[in-house]
């Protein structure tokens, strides 16, 4: 009985010390501090696989304007992302990705969905690219949401 509870501990330590290296966690928080910690990491993962599951169809729009090529992904109203082209001799590329906060708290009330969208997604930014081949990358990083 007593080798089984030291084999077990011994689990218990390498599992917590495991997700404290999985989230960075530096030092060693206390019990309840990784419980809680643990818990908020699975409601953050079980938001995911629901935001996973709802982001199958995307809206697509595409725009042409003054030598500007706009494509815009629209994921039902929750994250739209923009590729902007502009091509001439200094051609390069804009990529945009937008939450919209508002639809996310209203469709999914009651859990910390922001959280999860933000987490799931590199919300809230603009990257500019030179080289027309970091299309391609951008463009399976957005195919590779839904």
């Amino acid at each position: 009985m007593k080798h089984e509870a030291e084999a077990l501990e011994k689990k218990i330590k390498n599992l917590t010390k495991s997700f404290y290296i999985y989230c960075k966690i530096k030092g060693e928080p206390s019990c309840s501090d990784t419980i809680e910690l643990l818990n908020d990491h699975l409601k953050k993962r079980t938001c995911c696989r629901f935001i996973c599951q709802y982001m199958q169809l995307w809206e697509v729009d595409l725009q042409n304007r003054n030598g500007r090529h706009n494509v815009v992904l629209n994921y039902h109203e929750f994250i739209s992302r923009s590729l902007t082209l502009n091509t001439g001799p200094n051609s390069s590329i804009f990529v945009a990705n937008k939450l919209n906060d508002i639809n996310i708290s209203k469709n999914f009330p009651n859990m910390d969905a922001c959280s999860a969208f933000a987490f799931v997604f590199n919300h809230e930014y603009t990257k500019k690219y030179a080289v027309p081949k970091n299309l391609a990358q951008e463009t399976q990083v957005s195919t590779s949401v839904s």
